[in-house]
């Protein structure tokens, strides 16, 4: 399926220019590919743009890595992920985005992540996943004193 997205804002009480933002989808379903799913991503944000959420593109949760940063720069964002499922127990999967801000200088910020997936039951669900971003000279921008932050994580997922 291909699908896009255009959103809009109007700020009264910010002395800023109306930030918009859109992204274009293309997903490929595991149907159609023979093994895997493929969802890609193309999206622009402008700088002030707010999203309704701490933000989009933080795949971890808030425990992790975040390419994007509210009010920074006009921004570039592209994603690519990867699913397989190999049995109604096990799946894997595979990410990678990056995202280039407008700024004289700024080294494309990129996050990779792989990951594995495991359905006990219909109720009980385990993931391992590795997830690395390198900030390049942007660490100092999101307040990190590290050029590249790791990490390793262990979800466990109860629905009841």
């Amino acid at each position: 399926s291909i699908r896009g997205l255009y959103f809009t804002q109007e700020f009264d009480d910010l002395d800023v220019d109306d930030p918009d933002a859109w992204k274009a989808v293309i997903e490929l379903d595991d149907q159609l590919l023979g093994f895997t799913s493929l969802w890609a991503e193309y999206g622009q944000i402008d700088k002030f743009f707010a999203g309704t959420t701490e933000n989009a593109y933080n795949w971890s949760d808030g425990y992790g890595s975040s390419i994007y940063k509210w009010g920074l720069a006009n921004a570039d964002v592209w994603m690519v992920r990867a699913d397989q499922t190999w049995n109604d127990q096990w799946s894997t999967f595979l990410r990678y985005a990056q995202n280039e801000f407008d700024l004289d200088g700024a080294d494309t910020i990129k996050n990779w992540t792989v990951g594995v997936n495991y359905q006990m039951t219909p109720a009980v669900g385990f993931q391992l996943a590795y997830d690395e971003i390198d900030y390049g000279n942007m660490a100092a921008s999101f307040n990190l004193t590290e050029d590249k932050d790791r990490l390793i994580r262990f979800r466990t997922v109860v629905n009841f």
